[in-house]
């Protein structure tokens, strides 16, 4: 059947006293349809769980994970949100643009969209991860994408039209998040920008954030690509059948951004990670790695695509000067001929350890963690 709240708010975890209290929705079909917020989680010590494995959960405005303040109030919250089948749709049009789902607004929030049948669709609004203003607290976002599931952020993707005029973001804020994108076919769609964490102004405690896609999994991304001031944010592409899309510029000049590209399980046929930019890239003062090279790279024979850019490469990454070598390889910021930054096959130099120094050792250990 179907339930509809035609005014107010549906509040789970909400108490003026810190209980510990867990409220569940479970949503397995039907329509549960929620004129204004979705809030899990919203007081300190209590708890909201949503889980969704059929049908259709819609709300009107915003649905917060971990808290609806800023300010640290709702610290010590929790908020959950389950898809496995079914779809969640964040307004139809209906309240206006910026209409968003926050995970970890203030408090911890976890969002996992996991199934071929599962879908989140937002449609005039942005997805937000640790969304806090003061550094007293312990917001932060958890997100698993996986098995062929679906994540659209804007409505050019929801429905097929930008009859809005809005753009909407994949946002990182000052709280920070840990994100893994994996499975074949599972899809996030973003139609404006993508910008990992900022830090807080006001000394964050956490500090750090971490993106990693992988076994084919699929990011499109219709404008830019940020990595954003002061925070250490880490961005992985984990073997060569992942498909980064970003339609305009990739912005990655801070010195505390590390780009990954993990060879863990690649066959000796990679040439191309699919990681690429439509218009400039900016690589100034980040840095690059390149991990699990052994056995995979040593064997395979040809020059390797790393980031395929449509107009011009500017800067250079802080650890990878023009030409150097690594083993039977050199790294080059002109390859083949165009503006795109590769691997090319060199000759071997004698006793070379390839792929080894600057790239290898000491990745793990250096990996940057939230305080």
């Amino acid at each position: 059947g179907n339930v509809t709240v035609t005014n107010g708010d549906v509040r789970l975890g909400d108490s003026t006293v810190a209980t510990g209290e867990t409220n569940t929705l479970n949503v397995t079909g039907g329509v549960f349809d929620v004129s204004e917020q979705i809030i899990a989680g919203i007081t300190a010590n209590n708890e909201g769980i949503i889980n969704v494995s059929g049908g259709l959960l819609q709300s009107g405005e915003e649905i917060y994970l971990g808290g609806n303040a800023t300010g640290g109030a709702d610290d010590g919250s929790s908020g959950t949100l389950n898809i496995t089948g079914g779809r969640v749709l964040v307004n139809d049009g209906a309240f206006g643009a910026n209409q968003n789902v926050e995970v970890g607004r203030d408090g911890e929030g976890f969002l996992t969209v996991d199934g071929a049948g599962a879908v989140l669709d937002i449609h005039t609004g942005n997805l937000v991860f640790g969304q806090t203003n003061t550094n007293s607290n312990n917001s932060r976002g958890t997100a698993l994408f996986d098995n062929g599931a679906t994540i659209n952020i804007g409505d050019t993707f929801v429905d097929g039209a930008d009859s809005d005029g809005n753009n909407n973001d994949f946002n990182i804020n000052h709280g920070g998040a840990d994100i893994v994108h994996t499975g074949a076919g599972t899809t996030v769609n973003v139609e404006n920008n993508f910008n990992m964490q900022n830090t807080n102004a006001v000394a964050a405690t956490n500090t750090s954030s971490t993106y990693e896609i992988s076994e084919s999994a699929v990011l499109n991304v219709g404008n830019d690509f940020f990595a954003r001031n002061g925070a250490d944010n880490t961005f992985s592409v984990v073997g060569g059948n992942t498909d980064v899309n970003i339609g305009n510029n990739f912005v990655a000049g801070q010195s505390t951004f590390d780009l990954v590209f993990d060879f863990a399980g690649s066959s000796d046929s990679i040439f191309d990670f699919n990681f690429d930019v439509g218009n400039n890239a900016t690589v100034t003062g980040a840095e690059i790695f390149l991990v699990d090279t052994a056995g995979d790279l040593n064997t395979f024979t040809g020059d390797i695509l790393l980031i395929d850019v449509g107009n011009n490469t500017n800067g250079t990454f802080a650890n990878a000067s023009e030409g150097q070598r690594f083993g039977d390889y050199q790294f080059t910021y002109n390859f083949q001929g165009t503006n795109s930054i590769g691997l090319i096959q060199a000759v071997p130099e004698p006793g070379a350890i390839a792929l080894l120094g600057l790239f290898g050792i000491g990745l793990a250990s250096r990996r940057r963690r939230r305080a």
